[in-house]
């Protein structure tokens, strides 16, 4: 039986491109709902242990074998490609050791290993943001994070008329999607409506009006998507959402 006690906070982000900062306490037997979410996460563990989670395609649950503390940094969509030296297309459905990320990432690591990682959570958040903005090269032209910006206003946007709004083919687009954010500007709005929908429950009487104010054409839209990619439906999504061990994206 899960404790009640909630084992998972986020926290605002101290700056632009860090969507929040967040620490989790997982216990054995723990086995926490993962949601795509568009992101990406750093997350050093009380064993030392820094990865990387790379956006989630699908819905999963992790197990919890033992318990661990956890503090995590999550980077918004187009934000990780700056401190990746791979696409970030590659780390889709992964969570690998950011040995395998290049330079940047293992310059944070090193800095992590002079530092006690079972110290404060607070100070563990605050030195692993510090450490993930200096680790950022400055982006490249901001055409994917304009675009991203594009789709959290607009997210029913068709696509071709999102990549002639900036100029660019649909083809061209994509490849920059896979490339900066880990999937195509069409799956990134399914995933972003989804958040949404989270974010406007509390004040919404019903699932109608709740398909609408979350931006989806209709109820069944909305039901077919949470369930694509939650595996619930939206009532059971949004409850589980309010439970203690819910973790959104993260493991």
């Amino acid at each position: 039986m899960l404790s009640q006690q909630r084992t998972y906070t986020e926290f605002p982000a101290p700056v632009e491109g860090i969507r929040c900062t967040w620490q989790r306490r997982s216990h054995a037997g723990d086995r926490p709902l993962i949601v795509p979410d568009g992101c990406v996460d750093l997350i050093w563990f009380s064993d030392g242990r820094l990865e990387v989670a790379g956006p989630d395609t699908a819905a999963r649950r992790a197990v919890t074998v033992a318990p661990v503390e956890m503090v995590g940094v999550r980077l918004a969509p187009a934000v990780a490609r700056r401190v990746s030296a791979i696409p970030i297309g590659e780390l889709c459905d992964q969570q690998p050791h950011v040995a395998d990320l290049g330079a940047s990432l293992m310059e944070v690591a090193r800095s992590l290993a002079d530092h006690d990682a079972n110290a404060a959570m607070p100070a563990r958040r605050k030195l692993l943001a510090d450490l993930t903005v200096r680790a950022m090269r400055p982006a490249e032209d901001g055409l994917v994070l304009a675009a991203v910006r594009v789709l959290e206003a607009r997210p029913g946007i068709k696509v071709v008329d999102l990549a002639d709004g900036l100029g660019i083919g649909v083809r061209q687009l994509h490849r920059k999607f896979v490339d900066e954010v880990g999937y195509g500007p069409k799956m990134l709005a399914r995933v972003l409506r989804v958040g949404r929908l989270v974010d406007v429950a509390a004040t919404v009487p019903d699932l109608a009006s709740l398909s609408y104010a979350a931006r989806f054409a209709s109820q069944a839209h909305m039901c077919d998507d949470v369930r694509a990619l939650t595996t619930l439906t939206p009532v059971r999504f949004l409850e589980e959402r309010r439970g203690p061990s819910y973790v959104g994206s993260l493991v």
